[in-house]
Order: structure tokens, then C-alpha cells, then sequence
């Protein structure tokens, strides 16, 4: 009995060193700037940004028939895309119930896309005639939990506007859980 108690002990102490290490390491390597080397920032300072960037978006005749697209970004090998699955499927239900499309779009498939992405994971919202409407994460902080971040806000107050005609939000001032993209 009294070895019984002692390998839970030892067992529960190898899970919290376990568990701390891995919040450490989220923590330190994964922890980072949305834009760290300032190429979104940079870009939206041009008055044709929104249109330049727009044209570069995949546009299919099912997006056309939606009254607005939301566009997974991804790049594959990035750990922090896992875990804002939670926060895209929450966003695709909203899309569904609220005829908004949506796909996902691999940023490797798009060079012309990487000048202007700086990090994934990302969100793109568009209204029905193409124009942004949300460009950024999906939220900031640790992880791209569902219902936290901008991108819901925004949305949310965008598409239930009669006749909406506020300007493109782009969140490029972000830290969280983002791997950057490689060009």
C-alpha cells in the first residue's frame, strides 16, 4: 500500500514536470509577434492594399453566391495551426448559419499571398463583393481559442449591419501562438 501511494506520487510529479515543461516551451518558442518583421504593417500603409491584396484571394462561383468568404490560412507543419482547430471550426459554424463561405487556403499554394502574410495561423473575411472585411489571427495570446479574439468581434458587428460600410479591420499588432511564414 504504502509503495502504491508512493508510484502515484512519483507518476503525478513526472506528469506536472511534464506538463510544465511543455507550457514553458509553448511559451517560449511558440509566443511571438504576428508581424515581427513589420511586412504587414508595412503594406497597409500603401491606399491600394486592400485591393491588391483581395485580387490575390482564390474567389470560386460558390464564394459569389455567399454574402461573405472567411479564408483559413495554414501552412501545415505549424503547431500552433492545431491548435486554433477549436476557433476555425467555431467560425465555420457561424459561416454556415450565417451564409458566409468558407475554405481553407495553404499559403504554400499562394506565393503571391506570402509578401502580405506574415504568420500563421491567419483569417481572412470578405463581404459578398470581395472587399476585406477581417485580416489577421485568429485571436492573440497563448492559443486561438474560439470566441476570444478580434476576429469574431468584427464579423460579428460587420455582418449584422443591414448595410454595412465599415472600413476593413487588419490586425497586423499581435502576440500569441503564430509560426511565421517562410518566403
Amino acid at each position: 500500500m504504502l509503495l502504491a501511494r508512493w508510484v502515484y506520487i512519483v507518476i503525478a510529479l513526472i506528469w506536472f514536470a511534464a506538463a510544465l515543461f511543455a507550457v514553458n516551451w509553448v511559451g517560449t518558442n511558440k509566443f511571438t509577434e504576428f508581424d515581427p518583421k513589420l511586412q504587414l504593417s508595412e503594406a497597409i500603409m500603401s491606399l491600394s492594399f486592400e485591393d491588391e491584396f483581395t485580387e490575390l484571394l482564390p474567389l470560386s462561383e460558390i464564394n459569389r453566391a455567399n454574402i461573405g468568404q472567411i479564408y483559413h490560412v495554414f501552412q501545415g507543419d505549424c503547431f500552433c495551426e492545431r491548435l486554433s482547430e477549436s476557433h476555425r471550426n467555431s467560425l465555420n459554424l457561424w459561416a454556415q448559419s450565417n451564409d458566409v463561405g468558407y475554405q481553407q487556403l495553404d499559403i504554400r499554394e499562394h506565393p503571391n499571398l506570402q509578401q502580405f502574410i506574415p504568420s500563421t495561423p491567419a483569417v481572412i473575411v470578405t463581404n459578398q463583393q470581395g472587399d476585406l472585411v477581417y485580416f489577421g489571427p485568429y485571436s492573440s495570446g497563448f492559443g486561438c481559442f474560439e470566441n476570444s479574439g478580434l476576429v469574431d468581434e468584427k464579423i460579428d458587428a460587420y455582418f449584422a449591419q443591414e448595410n454595412p460600410s465599415e472600413k476593413a479591420y487588419i490586425q497586423s499588432e499581435a502576440e500569441g501562438c503564430y509560426c511565421t511564414v517562410e518566403q
